[in-house]
Parts: C-alpha cells; sequence; structure tokens
C-alpha cells in the first residue's frame, strides 16, 4: 500500500509539471491499486462495515480503468495529429465502470473482464516502452517493474488447482517492481524532464528509421 501510494503521488506530481494525461491516469491507477490491496488485506475494522468486497471490486475497476487510459493516452499522442483518432475514445475503458454492477452477478465474468483489461493495458506500455529500452535511463527499471506487476497479477489469478500460492507471496513480485517502477521514473524525469512520453519515443521511432 505505501509502495503503490507513493508512486501515484509520485505520477500526480510529475503530471503536475508535464500535464501529460498519461501521467494522470498512471497516478490515479496507483492510488485506487492501493485501496484494493487494502481491501483484499481485509483488516478487521474494514470487514466489520460490510463493504469490504464492494471496495475490493470498485477499486480494481478504478484502477484497471485507469491503467488502460493510459495506455490509450500513450497511443493517442504518440500518433501524428493528422492520425489520431479522437481523445475522448481514451476514455472509453470508463466503461467498466458502467458495466460494473451487472458484472456483480457473475464474479467469474468479473474476473475475466478485469483481466482482459490488465492484459490490454500491460501489452500496450510494454511494447511502447521496450522501443527505447536499450537507452535505460530509467526505462529498463519501469519494463521489469511493470513485469513483475504482471507476475502479481498471474499469481492472483491462478487457480489453486493448478498450484497453491500462500496470500503473503502474491503482493511480494508487485511491492518490488513498484520500487523499481518509481526509481525508473524519477529518473527518466530528472534526466529528460519527461517520463517517456510521445516525444522521446516519436525520437527513438525516427532514430531507428535513420
Amino acid at each position: 500500500m505505501v509502495i503503490l501510494g507513493i508512486f501515484a503521488l509520485r505520477l500526480l506530481t510529475i503530471f503536475n509539471h508535464t500535464g501529460n494525461p498519461y501521467h494522470l491516469m498512471l497516478g490515479l491507477s496507483g492510488a485506487a491499486g492501493m485501496i484494493s490491496v487494502l481491501a483484499w488485506m481485509n483488516p478487521d475494522w474494514l470487514n466489520t462495515t460490510g463493504f469490504h468486497a464492494e471496495i475490493f471490486h470498485w477499486s480494481r475497476a478504478v484502477a484497471f480503468s485507469t491503467l488502460l487510459s493510459a495506455g490509450s493516452w500513450l497511443i493517442y499522442r504518440l500518433k501524428p495529429g493528422f492520425a489520431r483518432f479522437p481523445a475522448f475514445f481514451c476514455y472509453l475503458p470508463f466503461i467498466l465502470l458502467l458495466l460494473l454492477p451487472f458484472l456483480f452477478n457473475s464474479l467469474m465474468m468479473m474476473e475475466v473482464v478485469f483481466t482482459i483489461y490488465v492484459v490490454s493495458a500491460f501489452l500496450i506500455i510494454l511494447l511502447l516502452y521496450s522501443v527505447s529500452m536499450e537507452k535505460d535511463n530509467g526505462t529498463i527499471l519501469i519494463l521489469t517493474g511493470m513485469i513483475l506487476g504482471i507476475i502479481s497479477s498471474i499469481l492472483y489469478w491462478m487457480p489453486d488447482t493448478l498450484l497453491a500460492i500462500p496470500h503473503f507471496i502474491i503482493p511480494v513480485p508487485l511491492s518490488i517492481g513498484g520500487i523499481l517502477a518509481i526509481i525508473g521514473f524519477d529518473r527518466r524525469f530528472r534526466e529528460t524532464g519527461e517520463i517517456l512520453d510521445e516525444n522521446t519515443i516519436m525520437q527513438d521511432l525516427q532514430t531507428e528509421e535513420l
């Protein structure tokens, strides 16, 4: 929770400097993720409210929606102006928040939708960041952090019939990945004044073409 909170605070601080919605959505995703981890831990004081399950599902929905929206914004800013899709398309992932009440009737379907969101978001961001991985500058740390986050997701969704994983193990890769991502984002911001946004990606693509 602390690591996700620091991640959210750092990305929101960076957004204050760049004004890039990509950074805003990543920060909001970290904040919602922090709440979902709290609900997943289900402390006694939260359990007594009787709303811990709803808080868990809604916070995950917000976290995954903002994460996929961040990937959409990265694609949008990467495209040249004449080829960009309408900006409101970047907010389409939030449709999940409208559909979530209907998904409460089928927790399995809810997990399938969540999985699609997570996989889509990670694939988009991983592919775009891998363009300039050779330059390091924190990019390798960010990519490693994301991969570890994916591992945590896999461990969470792993059926007990295939591999019984103690609950305290599941957040470990996410925690380590969060630390690496924070260092990576901070390093890129301090060195370039931006967090591998569309400008640095476009420069890398143009360099490879030459």
